[in-house]
């Protein structure tokens, strides 16, 4: 058995919050699935003040209280103060024959014990491979565990049972899962959506009644599905409407720096022009300072020139994505050092707004990728058109990013802020984006099928 001293690993984590009146089973197949289970069970009732009780069979004692040790619990002292018990005594069924009730009726007693002795819960939890070795007829099992459930809602006992795969048929599990709301299986707690209500169960024809409610299931399923299709399509409905206003808020940002702020500083820089006339070649002091002064504003009207294109390229309006490409190519190589290859189809012509924008704001944030993670100074753009349009920005002698996998399908890629708002982009206008790295350098691909879109439709300017 494996060392499981870990109070904080996911299994204690999620046991943990078994609360009062649960009843689950365990199902396992190997061991160390089951202890790393039921001993963090047994952990906690015994740091909240419950009485714990093991009912053992597959494992011996000394087995599971060295097991326990090794989660740090002091068995000997909650053995000693009686607030733990491990027993195989009580578990095999009376001459061979297993009763239910009473089964039912020594755990009762069990619940009477713990509260007479000061204790405000009873932490049950047994193993249930004794059903192999006396072989009990299997409804007599189901029965018990249906009836527990009844126990277990009206008092105050918590519990898990025990089912190793190996002892019980295919048959025999579908039972077993029926009669159990909750689930443990392989570290996860899962919520059994296949449970039959004890009621149900324990009535003659539950079998037509569990039919109905499957029915009823899928029913609720099938409407559950579909309001789930209509939210995702109304949040992609507004994170298209969001990207618009976004994309409407930096078209009017970028037209007010232009218009204005650009006009200011150029009249700024002209004012300053004129005052370097009136101001004596004597006087070098105040001419420096002018010269600074005009340097500076020459460098704000490139730089406000600069972020107002780079907001909203107006060429993209103008002359449409290829020509907007080879403007945006051209400065940033400029500014970044960058040589930047641009590849494109001669079939490749004007498209609608929405799909011309996707692309150019997805080469916008690619370069930029590249500039501030490749370190390369080549990138390659290439646009090709038939019965798709295919735009792939690559980095051919960059670093690279080898933390990603080969492909976004490929969990697990953590998606950055840019990429993410690159993928939302593409998925509004039906396309795919693909990304891919390795050592030599990034690969983003996207693919939109352009079908009977209108190329001229939709290139109104604002």
């Amino acid at each position: 058995m494996k060392n499981h001293h870990s109070n904080g690993s996911p299994v204690s984590e999620l046991v943990s919050k078994v609360g009062l009146h649960d009843h689950l089973c365990l199902i396992y197949e190997t061991q160390d699935e089951q202890l790393s289970a039921a001993i963090p069970f047994i952990r906690i009732g015994l740091a909240r003040g419950e009485r714990c009780v093991y009912i053992a069979d597959a494992n011996t004692a000394a087995t599971l209280m060295d097991a326990m040790r090794q989660y740090g619990i002091d068995v000997d002292a909650a053995v000693s103060e009686g607030r733990l018990t491990i027993t195989n005594q009580v578990i095999y069924p009376h001459q061979g024959v297993f009763d239910p009730d009473q089964w039912i009726k020594i755990i009762g007693s069990l619940i009477k014990d713990a509260k007479s002795a000061g204790f405000s819960t009873l932490r049950l939890t047994g193993e249930m491979t004794w059903v192999a070795h006396t072989d009990p007829r299997l409804e007599r099992l189901i029965e018990f565990e249906a009836k527990f459930n009844h126990l277990a809602r009206d008092n105050d006992i918590l519990g898990i049972c025990h089912y190793d795969r190996k002892f019980f048929q295919p048959e025999a599990m579908l039972d077993i899962l029926r009669i159990h709301p909750t689930v443990v299986y392989r570290g996860k707690i899962c919520k059994n959506p296949y449970s039959v209500p004890p009621d149900e169960f324990l009535r003659p024809q539950h079998v037509e009644r569990e039919v109905r409610r499957m029915l009823a299931r899928m029913e609720e399923d099938t409407a559950n599905i579909e309001k789930l299709r209509q939210s995702e399509e109304e949040v992609r409905r507004l994170s298209g409407r969001l990207l618009q206003s976004q994309d409407e808020e930096r078209r009017r940002i970028a037209r007010d720096l232009h218009d204005s702020t650009s006009q200011d500083l150029v009249a700024l820089e002209t004012i300053i022009g004129q005052l370097q006339e009136l101001v004596p070649s004597s006087d070098r002091k105040s001419r420096l300072l002018l010269s600074d002064v005009k340097a500076l504003a020459n460098k704000c009207i490139r730089e406000v020139r600069t972020l107002s294109y780079v907001l909203h390229p107006p060429a993209l309006d103008q002359i449409g994505l290829v020509g907007a490409l080879r403007d945006h190519v051209k400065g940033f190589s400029k500014r970044s050092g960058i040589d930047v290859e641009l590849e494109l189809s001669p079939h490749v012509r004007r498209m609608p707004r929405d799909v011309e924008l996707t692309l150019f704001r997805v080469v916008q944030e690619s370069l930029t990728n590249i500039q501030r993670h490749s370190g390369g100074q080549r990138a390659k753009i290439r646009i090709d058109r038939n019965s798709n349009l295919m735009l792939e920005i690559s980095d051919t002698a960059g670093r690279g990013s080898g933390r990603l996998p080969r492909s976004t399908s490929e969990p697990p890629f953590q998606l950055g802020v840019g990429i993410l708002s690159m993928q939302e982009r593409v998925n509004l206008i039906g396309g795919r984006l693909e990304i891919e790295s390795s050592s030599a350098g990034t690969i983003v691909r996207v693919t939109i099928p352009l079908g009977d879109r209108s190329e001229e439709s939709s290139h109104s300017t604002c």
